[in-house]
């Protein structure tokens, strides 16, 4: 990665929020450390990431909306040659805040929609307002961009009208449909474990973004569930005699990713801090090191990164989860996230309760 740059770097330009999502879990990340990057150590670390190529930036948060500075920021992307892209609620992106950010050289846009009705919608993106987020995403569509997506995080509260958000983003000129898991962290724990989806409820999910994708005659590509393995993925292409690619499922962490927290620390990726880590988990917690403090090629090269690069040898993740190591996917096309595959004295089925990806891959297995 030090020698070759990065493809992507995951970035929450701040902490702060206008809604109190459900499901949020940066609540979890940034609850009583609120530090935020003056523009000026924005720009510090800006110039301490682009000593290597960095193909995209994407600015996350909290909502990255609130900082008055964001098209400065972009444009400071775009000087250096990477492509900026945002992730927002929508609430705040006024007509006149998107012309900024495409004058300053913004490339593309996701809005979290999390619901086709004003009901769902409502019940899980808190104080924000359906109708006018529409009515602004609408406004984005009528500009040149390259990628509008719809962000959706998919759980029991959602997923009864997940075809219907597919019609609403085709009806409105979304590029792409992300449909994301739950992450039972930041205010998802504080509902009931049964609000996440079961593998095989997943299973069926997959079954009826197909279906719809189909009916609307529509490439099946235009939906991107980030659940779907390998064996998923293969079992769809026989059923329905379609053709989605089978991409490779690895960690990026340690070869062209980096995620950096609103306060500039570095990590390998959001599951290596030590507020999202997995409960019980003592294999790798990363320390993070300050982008204000350290040379980019240094934490590149840091003890953090060495260690998970490690971990994710598929002889020692083949020696916690024997199951994988049968799988004809593993390990050309799919490695498991290591940090999750090594949490000690877990069995996988556990490890899972939270992110059952795995189950869904056995679930497939049984099925056939």
């Amino acid at each position: 990665m030090a020698k070759g740059g990065l493809s992507f770097v995951d970035w929450d330009v701040t902490p702060r929020c206008n809604l109190n999502c459900r499901h949020c879990y940066a609540t979890s990340l940034y609850r009583g450390n609120q530090t935020e990057l003056s523009t000026e150590n924005m720009m510090c670390v800006l110039e301490n990431l682009c000593i290597l190529p960095i193909a995209n930036v994407g600015m996350f948060g909290g909502e990255p909306l609130l900082r008055k500075d964001l098209p400065q920021i972009v444009r400071q992307v775009k000087n250096r040659n990477s492509a900026p892209f945002i992730i927002t609620n929508g609430l705040l992106l006024t007509e006149e805040l998107l012309e900024s950010l495409i004058e300053a050289g913004l490339k593309g846009v996701a809005v979290s929609i999390d619901g086709a009705s004003r009901e769902t919608y409502s019940y899980i993106r808190r104080g924000s307002n359906f109708d006018k987020v529409v009515g602004n995403v609408s406004a984005v569509a009528t500009h040149s961009l390259d990628s509008l997506v719809m962000d959706v995080v998919v759980s029991k509260m959602n997923v009864h009208e997940v075809t219907t958000l597919i019609k609403m983003a085709k009806d409105m000129n979304f590029t792409r449909v992300i449909l994301e898991m739950l992450s039972y962290q930041g205010n998802a724990a504080t509902m009931e474990r049964s609000v996440i989806l079961s593998p095989l409820e997943f299973i069926h999910l997959a079954e009826t973004v197909i279906e719809t994708l189909l009916e609307l005659d529509m490439n099946c590509e235009f939906v991107t569930m980030l659940f779907a393995m390998p064996p998923l993925i293969e079992y769809l292409n026989e059923k329905y005699g379609i053709h989605l690619p089978i991409e490779p499922k690895k960690c990026g962490a340690t070869t062209s990713t980096i995620f950096i927290r609103a306060d500039g620390t570095a990590f390998p990726c959001k599951g290596a801090l030590p507020d999202l880590t997995l409960k019980n988990h003592d294999v790798y917690v990363s320390r993070g090191s300050s982008l204000l403090e350290n040379g980019i090629v240094d934490i590149l090269c840091s003890e953090d990164f060495e260690r998970l690069f490690y971990m994710q040898s598929p002889n020692v993740i083949a020696e916690y989860l024997p199951r994988c190591d049968e799988c004809d996917f593993f390990p050309k096309e799919c490695v498991p996230c290591p940090i999750a595959a090594m949490d000690p004295g877990k069995e996988y089925a556990e490890i899972c309760e939270d992110y059952p990806v795995g189950r869904i891959c056995e679930e497939i297995e049984c099925m056939r």
